[in-house]
Parts: structure tokens; sequence; C-alpha cells
């Protein structure tokens, strides 16, 4: 009876813990569906690419519903940036389905999006090395197959690229989440006790072996010097998939970084490299940006720098970091889908042609102009909100530490902001204000729909500057206790 009681208990805990995974397996249902939906209609039915974009649509919503119920109960910050993943996946889904009758190979397109979006919400909860790896390869190769989805020279080159590098990092993360383990004789970093560990083997084995786990989640993130891969990648991969890159990796691994700071960041060596890393991308993100003549190679050196500004975000509060998340993400999401609009109707991407689109597509290039001060940190949008509740979350993180280390990551985010002005602003310059020699562009038919919902992410972005208090109030119900 006794060993029955335990076996009975034992299965009570189980299934209690796979209740907050239902958001996944409605993902993993949806991708089966997919795959078959695609095996019988494939090259049979007209409208096909659509339905097979639908279907992915309707169970990402009923993901993103049941992960309503999961953080309602849980109400932690890995939870509720699942929401903001799904949310993520919601916007991919609903961008690709207004050019499906551009979607090459659609149902492969859609099940490899959910094979990455699955990856990254396995490591924003996780805890435990083995489920870290495998979400992160999940989500890794995943990547590097859409990356070549464009379908032509370029874009194979950019994913062989992708895949060697992230190769390189996964073989050293990996190494190292074996030394911990071997060290540690656990896979659960909760119960890693890496100070005890320090005074058993030395400081020197343990270092490094969290050293290498960080090498691979900086990889992830885009961090200077593991950054290199990214404005080939970005310029070569299809727009929407680049802004699904831009975003969903980046805060399922901070979010990642929260789950492991109480115990990496007992080593003052592994939060200097954070912070030395954080004012690498600002700096070498935005100067590497000044010279780009490419709009998406532009936003890849763009998203660098914003890496930099999101590790600063990490060490001023983790509500300000949440905050300037979610409008990072609805930013890149409102510019990257501008690019593919001017990219559709004119086939161009080059910053030079873009002369003279203002006057030609007002409504564009005005919502170009709001999308771009957001991501500079200017009014009256939620990027300077965001930039804000940063900036004085740091400052107050010196005065009370009076760290010199918070005071240099104040100063480079104020310069590099300053410095972002320049190269944001260069669209609209040659949208507007260059004058043009009556260059003629091709002009071809673009989605209507897609234009409204730019529209309505821009108006989400000057709607959080004039009200942030709703969203304030519901980032400030989120239990930050790991």
């Amino acid at each position: 009876m006794e060993y029955a009681s335990q076996l009975n208990n034992q299965l009570q805990n189980t299934i209690a813990l796979l209740s907050g995974y239902w958001p996944e397996f409605i993902i993993v249902i949806g991708l089966v569906v997919t795959l078959i939906i695609d095996l019988i209609f494939f090259n049979k039915e007209k409208n096909s690419n659509w339905w097979i974009g639908f279907v992915n649509l309707v169970f990402l919503i009923l993901a993103f519903t049941k992960q309503v119920d999961v953080y309602s109960y849980f109400s932690n910050l890995g939870e509720f940036m699942k929401l903001v993943l799904l949310f993520a996946g919601v916007l991919f889904i609903v961008f690709s389905l207004t050019q499906t009758h551009q979607t090459k190979k659609a149902g492969e397109y859609y099940i490899i999006f959910n094979g990455l979006l699955i990856g990254a919400l396995l490591i924003a909860k996780s805890t435990n090395l083995l489920v870290i790896y495998l979400g992160i390869e999940m989500m890794s190769i995943s990547a590097y197959v859409l990356s070549a989805f464009s379908f032509n020279k370029n874009s194979a080159e950019a994913s062989l690229k992708y895949l060697l590098f992230g190769a390189v990092s996964s073989a050293f993360m990996l190494f190292g989440m074996s030394l911990l383990y071997g060290f540690t004789q656990t896979l659960n970093i909760n119960d890693f006790e890496l100070l005890h560990t320090v005074k058993v083997i030395g400081d020197l084995p343990i270092k490094l072996a969290v050293f290498m786990t960080m090498f691979g989640f900086l990889f992830k993130i885009a961090a200077t010097p593991m950054h290199i891969w990214s404005p080939d990648v970005y310029e070569a991969t299809p727009t929407f998939v680049v802004a699904a890159f831009s975003v969903i990796p980046k805060l399922a691994v901070f979010v990642l970084l929260f789950n492991i700071a109480d115990k990496f960041l007992v080593f003052p060596e592994v939060e200097l490299l954070l912070q030395f890393t954080a004012i690498l991308s600002l700096t070498i993100g935005n100067f590497a940006a000044l010279w780009q003549k490419n709009a998406k190679r532009m936003l890849a050196y763009s998203s660098i720098a914003h890496t930099g500004f999101l590790l600063i975000a990490f060490f001023a509060n983790m509500q300000s970091f949440v905050f300037y998340g979610l409008v990072y993400l609805i930013m890149n999401f409102a510019v990257f889908g501008l690019v593919k609009v001017v990219e559709q109707k004119f086939s161009i991407t080059d910053i030079e042609q873009y002369i003279g689109l203002g006057k030609k597509i007002p409504l564009i290039g005005v919502l170009f102009v709001v999308a771009l001060i957001s991501l500079t940190g200017l009014p009256p949008t939620a990027g300077f909100t965001a930039k804000i509740l940063v900036f004085s979350g740091i400052w107050e993180k010196y005065l009370t530490n009076h760290n010199p280390v918070y005071l240099s990551l104040f100063v480079f985010g104020l310069f590099n902001t300053v410095v972002s002005l320049f190269y944001y602003l260069k669209i609209p310059y040659f949208m507007f204000i260059k004058k043009s020699n009556e260059v003629i562009l091709n002009e071809h038919k673009s989605s209507t729909v897609l234009t409204y919902l730019i529209g309505s992410l821009v108006f989400v972005l000057i709607l959080c500057f004039f009200l942030p208090n709703s969203l304030m109030d519901m980032i400030y119900s989120i239990n930050f206790a790991q």
C-alpha cells in the first residue's frame, strides 16, 4: 500500500509538471496536422499554402490561450515570457499568411518554424542542462534550415555559415555543460553548489565550464564577438524569418540567463563578461550599422546593438527588461514588415534606392519614421519609455552599489543611443529629404493587409508611450522570485 501511495504521488506530481507544457503539446499536434495536410494537398489545391498557414495560426492561438491559463496559475517570469514568445509566433504566422502565394514549400516552412518556437519555449522555463541543450539545438537547427528558404545561392551560403558557426558554439556549450555535470553530479542547475565545488576541485575548472557554457548562450543572442554570422544571414534570409530570428531566440535565452543567474553570477568574472559583452555589442553594432547600405544588414547590426541594450536592461532590473523586450518585439516586427513591403512593391533593399518613396507611398514612409524613431528611443513612442526605464534602472543600480561598471553601462548606453540616431534616420532621410533624379522603379502589387497589420503595431508603439500604465501593471504583477 505504501509503494502504491508513493507511485500515485509521483504520478500526480508528473501530471502537474506536464500540465505546464500544454502549449508545447498543442504546437506539436499542430505540427503533425500540418505535416498530414501538406502530404495530402501538396500541389493539389490552389489555396493549400493559405490553409496550411491558417491551420498553424489556429493551433498557435490555442497554445497562446492555454498559456494564459498556465500563467494565471504560476505567474512567474518564464511563463510570462512564453506568452510573449507565442505572441511573436502568432505575429510571424499572420505576417506570413499575407504572402502565401510567394511561400515556397509552405508545409516545411511552418513545420520548421514550429520546431524553432518549441525549442524557444522549452529553454524559457527550464533549468535542466539536458532540456536546455535539446531546446537550444531544436531552435538552432530549425533556424539553420529556415535561413535557406530564399532558395538562392546567397541564402545557401548564409545558411551554411550560420550552421558552421552554430556547430562550433554548440560544441563549446555542450563541453561546458558536460563538465558542469561531471563536477556537480546533477543536471538541475537549481541544485548546483558551485562555490562548494570550487573548494573541492579549485575555481579554474568550474569557471572554465561556466565560460564555455555561456559562450554558446551568447552566440544564440548574436552578442559580440559571437555576432559575425548575423549580417550575412539577415541579408539573405526571408524577411519575416529574420524578424522572428531577431526576437524569439534572444528573448528565450535572456530568460534562461535570468533562470541561471543566481548560480552562474556567483563568480564576478561571469558578471564582468556579460557587462563587457554589453558594451562591445552596443558599440560595434551601432558603429558598424552606420556604414551599411542594405536595409536588412543595417537592421542586423542594429539587432546586435539591441542585444547589448537588453544586457544593460538585464542588469538594471527585470521589470525594465521585460518592458524593453516587449517593445523591441513590436518594433522589430514593424520595421522588418515595412522592409518587406518595399521589397515586395519595388524589389529593392538598398537604402539609397529608397529615394523619394516617402512621397510615392506616404503611409509607408510615415510608418517607417515612427518605427525607426522608436528603435532609436525618441518620443512619442514606446521605445523612448523603454529606454528611460532601462537608464533609470541602471543609474539606480550605480547609486546603490557604486560600481563603476554600472556607470560605464549607463554612459555607453547614452552615447550609443545618439550614434544609433544617425543610421536609423538614414531611411527617412532618403525617403523624404534626399532629392532624386526621378529614378523610375518598377512598381508591383503589395499586400494591403500587411500594411494595416504594421500600422496596428506602430499604433501600439505610440499608445504605449501615452498610456504605459496597463502594460507596466501587468509586468509588475509578475513573480520574479526564482
